[in-house]
């Protein structure tokens, strides 16, 4: 998945959603994760796109081209 700019949105990343901060913790199609989460327990749920964790909101399951997801800060997956 990417961003509207074009870059690949990865787990670790600070993002704005729906007016929400969050935290990526799964990418799909790279297989990667931040500590705590991994592709495995999601792989029978979604096919594609990211998990992003939203205070107040909790996961929030992203896919396709979503305009409304903004990068706030570049992060590194912790696994």
């Amino acid at each position: 998945m990417r961003y509207s700019d074009g870059r690949e949105v990865r787990p670790g990343d600070r993002v704005l959603w729906g007016g929400r901060e969050g935290k990526v913790v799964l990418s799909v199609e790279t297989g990667e994760a931040v500590e705590g989460f991994s592709l495995q327990d999601w792989a029978g749920l979604i096919e594609e796109g990211v998990l992003i964790s939203i205070s107040g909101l909790g996961l929030v399951h992203c896919f396709g081209q979503d305009d409304d997801l903004v990068l706030l800060h570049a992060g590194e997956p912790e696994v």
